[in-house]
């Protein structure tokens, strides 16, 4: 699945790029520039919409 290459190719580059940045410098990314306390609920959306997507996925896959 196309999805699940994306997503974790996604989530990779950004767990290396937090593992290289300072703590200060990282708080203020997460904090200021995404904006994660005035977005909490629609970044949790995102993450639940797409965990059913690919939970649906992966049940509904055919066997080859």
């Amino acid at each position: 699945m196309v999805v699940v290459t994306l997503v974790d190719w996604i989530t990779l580059i950004k767990s290396l790029f937090f593992l290289f940045l300072p703590p200060e410098m990282e708080a203020g990314l997460f904090f200021g520039q995404l904006h994660y306390q005035q977005l909490f609920y629609l970044y949790g959306a995102i993450s639940l919409v797409l965990g059913v997507y690919l939970t649906y996925g992966g049940f509904k896959s055919r066997s080859h």
